[in-house]
């Protein structure tokens, strides 16, 4: 049977931290993680980091107002749900 991932990311959640992706944000500013990487880059990683854990909609409206929408968008949507996907296969392998 496939695991139900929407249930093993509810299980395994942020606690309803709604500003934990703008604070770790500031963290790749506030410890200069940022330097070196290309403006763009940087500002594609910032959003999607920022607003992974918003409602799809607000994060998708924001993302078409990068530099480059469609890039923007695209990754947005890959990542949007990534540390959920982490915490369903460290939780996995615990019960495996």
């Amino acid at each position: 049977m496939a695991p139900d991932f929407a249930v093993l990311a509810a299980a395994n959640d942020d606690g309803g931290d709604y500003f934990h992706g703008a604070r770790s944000a500031g963290k790749v500013i506030g410890l200069g993680l940022h330097r070196g990487i290309a403006p763009l880059t940087l500002e594609v990683a910032l959003l999607t980091v920022t607003l992974h854990n918003v409602e799809d909609r607000r994060g998708e409206e924001a993302a078409r107002r990068a530099t480059d929408p469609g890039g923007a968008l695209a990754v947005y949507r890959v990542l949007k749900d990534a540390d959920a996907l982490d915490r369903a296969v460290e939780f996995l392998q615990s019960v495996a």
